[in-house]
């Protein structure tokens, strides 16, 4: 019942989310799905997935892009333990474009040829975290 629970409350927040973002309340985004997050890790993993790479979104929008990176990262391993290939991809354009912001257009340029050699996120992406975590 309380995973139930948690999940829609996941769902919810994550819309409000999406709403504040649009109306570029980010401090209160961020902390909605911070909030969100603690929820669905300690009651419903499985759902955690979006609500990381809700998190990296934010801290791409805000141009936090060292957190945006990390998180995308967190979050893509937690796509790929569900098998979620579009969110696997949409987690390595989050990476890619976080580096590129940091110029590190190489590495970027390898992430982006990534999305269609690894579909399935296998590759190790946490080399791309290592000097920003």
């Amino acid at each position: 019942m309380i995973s139930e629970l948690v999940r829609y409350y996941g769902q919810i927040s994550i819309n409000q989310v999406q709403l504040e973002l649009e109306l570029q309340n980010y401090d209160l985004a961020k902390k909605l799905i911070k909030n969100s997050i603690k929820l669905t890790s300690a009651y419903n993993s499985e759902y955690l997935a979006e609500e990381l790479a809700t998190a990296a979104y934010i801290d791409y929008k805000i141009e936090d892009f060292s957190l945006a990176i990390s998180g995308s990262i967190d979050a893509l391993s937690e796509y790929r333990q569900l098998g979620d290939v579009l969110g696997i991809k949409r987690m390595k354009q989050i990476l890619a474009a976080s580096l590129a912001k940091l110029g590190l257009k190489k590495e970027a340029e390898t992430v982006m040829q990534l999305i269609s050699q690894d579909p399935l996120g296998e590759k190790d992406y946490t080399i791309f975290a290592h000097d920003f975590t």
